[in-house]
């Protein structure tokens, strides 16, 4: 499901994960005849072989620009991203992460829980961040990422906010993009990023349209309708906004790590495109993570998906 739908329809307890093998046990009881698989198992994207957390670490940490493709309501993900970026942040204390969780005119009040001048309650009560999962949800999922990196605010590290606010991302959905062209940004950061026409985005499109095809006929059965193409020139700002948040940060740190939308970067998705537009050269990892029935089998349909995907047990 294409993130909009995702934030127009969002309104497990945390779980303890080893680094053996990639992949964790899971211990609760089970009838004798259902198979018990783990919490998650690691894949080489090209190879579809199995590896190690320590394997896919140490060849992520390699990169300049680490992309991470989740599933907002995937419990394990967040589990998993939070590991992810204290081992970022353990060896590379001054890189930044970068959320899409947050927008750009919510920066202040991230800065400011940063610097520890607010609590938790403060930065929900100012922010979206409660849209991404609800109350619960996002103390369980994403404010132990922020914690994260708050922590380590003292050895130069940072947390972004991605995102365009969604004024602007629907304002380009009905009015299209040359008319974000009209709109004076005279602020430190801007709040959103005007998509470039060059990127060749074909087959991206092409996915977000079969993606978009189905909800498009139910909205027609009951006489709504909907213009996927508007709904992509959203899906752009997106894109363009996102792919702009990380190229900044990384002028200013080493190693940025980007958490989004698994549809934002995963077989190409339109942010790993436009961040190879606006600078082929830094070197960039992806991570696609899916909640799947059986994560001990790996998909030939996700072949070259990411660099590495990463399969959660789908009924946590």
């Amino acid at each position: 499901m294409p993130i909009f739908f995702q934030i127009l329809t969002r309104s497990i307890l945390p779980l303890l994960l080893t680094l053996q093998f990639g992949c964790q046990t899971l211990h609760r009881h089970v009838a004798e005849d259902e198979p018990v698989f783990p919490d998650w198992v690691i894949y080489d994207g090209v190879t579809g072989g199995e590896i190690s957390w320590n394997q896919m670490v140490g060849s992520v940490l390699s990169s300049q620009i680490i992309l991470v493709g989740e599933r907002h309501d995937d419990a394990i993900a967040h589990e998993l991203e939070q590991r992810l970026v204290e081992e970022l942040l353990a060896g590379f204390p001054n890189s930044a992460v970068t959320m899409e969780m947050f927008e750009r005119d919510e920066q202040v009040f991230l800065d400011l829980f940063l610097a520890q001048a607010i609590d938790s309650d403060a930065l929900a009560a100012t922010t979206d961040v409660r849209g991404w999962g609800g109350e619960e949800n996002w103390r369980l999922w994403y404010l132990p990422i922020v914690e994260s990196v708050r922590d380590r605010v003292p050895e130069g590290a940072t947390l972004l906010a991605a995102n365009s606010p969604r004024s602007y991302v629907r304002l380009s959905r009905f009015a299209g993009h040359q008319v974000l062209s009209e709109i004076d940004q005279n602020t430190l950061l801007p709040l959103f990023a005007i998509p470039r026409d060059d990127v060749d985005e074909e087959t991206y499109r092409t996915r977000f349209f079969e993606m978009m095809g189905g909800h498009a006929v139910a909205g027609k059965e009951e006489g709504e309708g909907l213009d996927i193409e508007s709904f992509f020139r959203a899906q752009q700002v997106w894109d363009a906004t996102m792919a702009e948040s990380v190229r900044m940060a990384l002028a200013k740190h080493p190693k940025v790590l980007l958490i989004a939308g698994d549809f934002h970067i995963a077989q190409n998705g339109g942010v790993l495109q436009r961040l190879r537009h606006l600078d082929p050269f830094p070197v960039i990892s992806t991570i696609s993570i899916r909640p799947v029935e059986d994560p001990t089998s790996f998909r030939t349909e996700d072949a070259e998906r990411a660099d590495f995907v990463i399969y959660t047990r789908a009924d946590t």
